[in-house]
């Protein structure tokens, strides 16, 4: 949570998160399965029941110079998805689902919180996503609704229907160039939509206006939705280029006389 609240004390207008199903049930906000690399405690999370996991110091391994800890010690904990979606009340969430068992779980702490109109789900298993199919939850594309769309844009055919809202997309499969301007194209078509992407790992789902940077890892490309209300606040905030100045024009020669 420390992490969360410090990036939007930054400036950050959303949060990204991953959750796991804890052995009895619980859904928790962590990126690895295990706690071995991030706490002072190790073991799998969906072995471990909710106690154990929030006894380990989700502070005590990080360091930013390899020396010192800052935050060892201070009583920071594995939050829960719960907490995430108390404590952050309006803040928008983009939440990836790790595994499919956490997914119904994941459901109903949404609806019960109310929190639906505020939150993007994506994984890149279809399995997890299945629970929120139809669910009024924005939902983001699989890794296997990535390769259909794929051969689509190969085979020049048009999707009459798109069940996502998100693509989180990699500049390169296998060495071979990713066409995302052709496949944001595409998914546009059939929403008459205007898409925006940006490039995971920056924290955001609510995007600018299309670039596609290919250094980045990913690129996430979305639809429609609160993230299209988000672009367009941040368009206005942005403040206006500067003016290019008028160009002198040059005084024309005069031809010499014979």
């Amino acid at each position: 949570m420390e992490s969360f609240r410090q990036a939007l004390a930054a400036g950050a207008e959303c949060v990204e998160l991953d959750v796991h199903l804890s052995a009895d049930g619980v859904v928790v906000v962590m990126h690895d399965p295990r706690l071995d690399r991030t706490t002072d405690t190790t073991g799998v999370l969906s072995e471990l029941p909710i106690e154990r996991i929030r006894a380990a110091d989700a502070g005590a391994r990080y360091t930013h110079d390899g020396l010192t800890f800052p935050y060892r010690g201070r009583g920071l904990r594995v939050p829960t998805f719960e907490e995430v979606l108390r404590d952050l009340g309006d803040v928008p969430l983009l939440i990836e689902v790790k595994t499919s068992r956490a997914s119904a779980e994941t459901r109903r702490l949404i609806e019960q919180y109310g929190a639906a109109a505020r939150c993007v789900v994506e994984a890149f298993d279809a399995r997890a996503l299945a629970p929120f199919r139809g669910s009024g939850i924005a939902v983001g594309a699989s890794s296997r609704d990535v390769r259909r769309l794929l051969h689509r844009v190969v085979t020049r055919r048009r999707p009459r229907t798109l069940p996502y809202r998100v693509m989180c997309l990699p500049p390169r499969i296998r060495g071979m160039r990713v066409p995302i301007a052709s496949l944001v194209r595409l998914a546009a078509r059939p929403r008459n939509e205007t898409l925006g992407a940006k490039r995971r790992g920056d924290g955001a789902a609510f995007m600018p206006p299309l670039h596609h940077a290919p250094a980045a890892r990913h690129e996430r490309v979305c639809l429609d939705g609160p993230i299209s209300r988000t672009r367009r606040r941040a368009r206005a905030r942005a403040p206006a280029p500067p003016a290019t100045p008028a160009r002198t024009p040059r005084p024309r020669r005069t031809p010499r006389a014979p």
